[in-house]
């Protein structure tokens, strides 16, 4: 393996598990209550699913039986487009969220 190899096999699991950890604090433990049946499978989701992308995406590289990988193949992929999507709707909610904020307080201040 080169150094590059090394590398990536290094960062990419962080930052992915980096933008996993962000998705779910945003989406489950900050709307959530703890201890809740909801708050339970969100984290298990957000558990379960990262695994069975990564190794969906490992398993293309290397030798993994071909049944395998078609049983983590649809589930592994579909998870990643899901959070692409749910990352880029989270992320521009934080760019609108300011400016939402900035116009409610303008909007209580105004007398009625």
């Amino acid at each position: 393996m080169d150094l590059v190899s090394v590398l990536a096999a290094i960062v990419v699991p962080i930052v992915f598990g980096t933008l996993h950890w962000y998705l779910w604090r945003r989406l489950i433990s900050q709307t959530t209550s703890r201890g809740t049946r909801v708050r339970r499978a969100g984290s298990a989701l957000f558990i379960a699913a990262p695994v069975v992308a990564g190794a969906a995406l490992v398993g293309g590289f290397t030798s993994m039986p071909m049944a395998v990988q078609r049983v983590l193949a649809w589930p592994g992929y579909l998870w990643l487009a899901v959070f692409l999507y749910l990352l880029l709707g989270v992320l521009a909610g934080e760019l609108i969220r300011p400016l939402m904020t900035r116009r409610l307080t303008q909007h209580r201040r105004e007398p009625a």
